[in-house]
């Protein structure tokens, strides 16, 4: 199956930014209208820039738990050590009950404008990022399983690593299959303890490109990736 894909791996962990998954709200979400973001990762030049980068986003996480409710997750996470790649990097995940919450509420803030701002002054960024609009691949993902609201740069949440895995292909019937694995992995991931997040997607503009979103609560003891699959 895998031959026929271009695939990645970037392994990070949840950043000191208070950051939400699958919040707690009165609010009804329905998934044929929300709008999934997984931010390309940001490439920054030294580590200064992109702690200036977290900084900024911190303070757009602290505006955005507490007065946007249709907002569902808003997770950014910083590369792990066990990650081989070369560069500053990190990775934002964003969840909205709508598109508009995301283009148009989210980005009036203040926080962000200011973000935006000190980014292109100070030129945080050594390529332009995207934004990439995505839907579940298959109806069984989760980002949480027990709690209705996960708060990142707690004690408790210190170990926990997140791998994001893409696969590129042009191939339909390799694609059909990856689908119907991701779908069984789904289902087992659910009764794993240790995985707290595994969310399979797809691209809305129709790209053939499959992204999975996975969160463990701690890494292996001797040091490796808590891979679930391979």
């Amino acid at each position: 199956m895998q031959e026929a894909f271009e695939s990645s791996i970037h392994t990070f962990h949840a950043t000191s930014t208070l950051s939400n998954s699958g919040r707690n709200s009165t609010v009804t979400f329905h998934l044929v209208t929300m709008a999934f973001a997984l931010i390309p990762t940001p490439v920054h030049e030294s580590q200064a820039k992109l702690d200036s980068f977290l900084s900024l986003i911190n303070d757009i996480a602290e505006v955005t738990y507490a007065n946007e409710p249709n907002n569902v997750s808003y997770c950014w996470f910083r590369k792990s050590t066990l990650d081989d790649c070369d560069g500053y990097e990190c990775c934002g995940f964003e969840v909205y009950a709508d598109e508009d919450a995301l283009t148009q509420t989210h980005r009036a803030s203040a926080e962000y404008k200011r973000m935006r701002s000190v980014a292109a002054e100070d030129g945080l960024f050594m390529r332009p990022t995207d934004l990439i609009f995505l839907e579940p691949l298959c109806e069984n993902g989760f980002m949480v399983k027990e709690s209705n609201d996960v708060r990142f740069g707690l004690p408790s949440t210190k170990d926990t690593l997140v791998v994001v895995r893409k696969y590129n292909t042009q191939d339909k019937d390799a694609v059909t299959r990856l689908t119907k694995t991701l779908y069984t992995l789904a289902e087992q991931a659910a009764g794993e303890d240790g995985l707290l997040s595994f969310m399979p997607l797809k691209r809305r503009d129709g790209i053939s490109e499959i992204s999975v979103l996975e969160r463990y609560a701690r890494q292996s003891p001797d040091g490796r990736r808590m891979l679930y699959w391979c």
